[in-house]
């Protein structure tokens, strides 16, 4: 897919030229490929040489779409004009209506029963530390093995911070540091390959399996997991720079006004079973450690799966014994009708 973005013959130039810029300022190719939408959009509304104030007026005033995704376009095409403030600066991204509810945020139970609900020690290690980091998809996918270290205060990771700029933020992994060090005595590589490579429509396949498995009937995505994270978090009342530092944000912006709702929902809910006396905070279900899977549970596995694969082998074996004795009886049963035929 990055491929054929970097190759796509398709764009216009001064388009290509923009993102190539945006690009050398270290914007994942994520951003970059919603940008040549946004762009080429509106470029094929109007040409974005000869575009006017009163064009993008009547642009946005007709456009068709979700506010999130209105909001988006608004951002992208401000950013692009941004030398010519006459055409731009009268535009200001809409309100998206925060569509976060309670019931439908994934807890620390909700990841417990996930992560027990798969026996893959990949998916375990993916939704462990994609909760515990609440990091993005496209930061997750773009960590290497050697980007997890073992240090006097535990694993520590650094994340590179695709989105606001923030450069990189390191954080210790008390929680996903074994199913890491699981997934690494299990899949061993080499310092540089990716540890999380899988796609997000296959992670987000694999994640409703999961959540299916563990009938757990609320929204589910990698995203969600990010959005858990935020949660529990406001929850806990960590301290909001803490929370904005860990999660990626900019410290100026107002992103976690969108789970403090749900927080408070829960203080409520607290509150109430305590029969009005309000906890200082809400107690929040610890999460199952990991097992150590040491080098023997390793071979376990892999003669698990070899004698698997032996079973499949013989049942194959037997299969195909069985095919060619059927096509023998129906070649015999074929030659002997075309003799009774011919005699």
């Amino acid at each position: 897919m990055r491929k054929n973005f970097e190759n796509n013959s398709d764009t216009k130039p001064y388009i290509q030229k923009y993102l190539d810029e945006q690009k050398a300022n270290g914007k994942s190719w994520h951003l970059l490929i919603a940008t040549r939408s946004i762009l080429t959009k509106l470029d094929n509304f109007k040409l974005l040489d000869n575009i006017t104030k009163e064009d993008l007026i009547n642009y946005f005033s007709n456009f068709k779409g979700k506010p999130a995704t209105k909001k988006m376009a608004q951002v992208v095409i401000k950013k692009y004009f941004s030398d010519k403030p006459e055409l731009s600066n009268w535009i200001k991204p809409v309100n998206v209506k925060n569509d976060l509810k309670s019931d439908d945020i994934l807890n620390p139970e909700d990841i417990d029963k996930l992560i027990n609900a798969t026996n893959g020690i990949y998916w375990k290690a993916y939704i462990a530390f994609a909760f515990e980091s609440g990091a993005r998809f496209s930061e997750i996918q773009a960590l290497s093995y050697k980007d997890f270290k073992e240090t006097d205060q535990g694993m520590v990771v650094e994340i590179h911070t695709t989105k606001t700029g923030a450069g990189y933020r390191k954080m210790v992994l008390p929680f996903s540091a074994q199913y890491i060090r699981n997934l690494i005595t299990y899949e061993p590589s080499k310092p540089e390959a990716k540890m999380f490579r899988m796609t997000e429509s296959y992670v987000l396949k694999v994640l409703k399996e999961i959540a299916e498995a563990a009938k757990i009937d609320k929204p589910m995505s990698p995203h969600r997991l990010r959005h858990a994270q935020a949660t529990d978090m406001c929850k806990r009342g960590y301290n909001e720079t803490i929370i904005k530092k860990k999660l990626g944000w900019s410290l100026s912006g107002n992103m976690i006004a969108r789970y403090t709702h749900p927080a408070d929902d829960a203080v409520i809910n607290a509150t109430l079973e305590k029969g009005g006396d309000l906890p200082s905070t809400a107690k929040q279900k610890e999460i199952t450690p990991a097992p150590v899977l040491t080098v023997y549970d390793q071979s376990a596995i892999i003669s698990n799966l070899n004698d698997k694969i032996a079973e499949m082998e013989d049942q194959h074996k037997k299969d195909m014994e069985d095919t060619k004795e059927t096509m023998k009886r129906q070649m015999e049963l074929i030659t002997a009708a075309m003799q009774a035929k011919q005699s």
